[in-house]
């Protein structure tokens, strides 16, 4: 990730729609397939915004390379973060838990399977992971070489991956998937402009940004009930996985 990046994200989170959205919708997924009191492990945790919600219904903890993350996690009050990186997972070897995250991470990683692989031996036998990823490699931009990006995923070169991890598949989905049209189209027109990534990250103008987060937000309705529906297609792609 590009110096200064962690920090607009973190200015950003707050009221900006992509992330408050997620992390409704990551939120409900985990209720929804969690115990209350579960341990949850988030890797390339980030700023920590999701586990400072998690952590009321769960016992969260995190990890992150970078020491900029871990100290936004610091000062939100989560204790339970380390400095560490994914390859060193296997160092956890011992310790158990009920989930174990990857949100907009693998895709980071030269080793993606490897990490994958390294979260089955950290869960306990009805634990599951959960991965969400970025979506279709036609929609590669500048942005995802600002955030250091490896690859973008397909609902099945996801699937293939954990398979290929020793995990099975539980649920997989595409997601954003109500705003896809309309992002997929800015996407490719700004690629055709050559138009470069910003290393800012702000919410659009109030009322667009209330609107986004609604409808993105409502996809939480679709993918934590029961049972569960997917989407055909969208800009992210998420997983549940268990151990086989």
């Amino acid at each position: 990730m590009e110096p200064g990046l962690l920090e607009a994200i973190h200015a950003a989170e707050e009221s900006h729609w992509w992330f408050r959205a997620r992390r409704r919708i990551l939120l409900a997924i985990l209720r929804s397939r969690l115990p209350e009191a579960a341990r949850l492990l988030d890797v390339g945790c980030g700023t920590g915004y999701l586990l400072e919600a998690a952590q009321e219904y769960w016992d969260v903890h995190g990890l992150d390379f970078a020491e900029e993350a871990v100290a936004f996690c610091r000062a939100r009050g989560l204790i339970s973060v380390r400095r560490a990186s994914v390859e060193t997972l296997a160092e956890l070897e011992g310790r158990s838990f009920d989930c174990v995250s990857f949100c907009d991470v693998i895709e980071h990683l030269d080793d993606d399977i490897g990490a994958l692989r390294a979260a089955d031996s950290l869960l306990r036998p009805a634990g599951v992971v959960l991965v969400t990823v970025p979506a279709y490699q036609w929609l590669w931009s500048p942005r995802d070489v600002l955030h250091h990006h490896r690859r973008r995923y397909t609902k099945a070169s996801l699937t293939r991956a954990i398979v290929d991890a020793g995990l099975q598949p539980e649920f997989v989905t595409y997601f954003n998937s109500y705003l896809f049209p309309l992002a997929a189209v800015s996407r490719l027109v700004d690629r055709a402009l050559k138009l470069r990534g910003s290393e800012q990250v702000h919410p659009p103008p109030l009322l667009i940004n209330r609107l986004f987060e609604r409808v993105f937000g409502h996809e939480s309705h679709r993918l934590s009930g029961v049972p569960r529906r997917g989407f055909i297609a969208g800009l992210s792609v998420l997983a549940l996985a268990t151990r086989r």
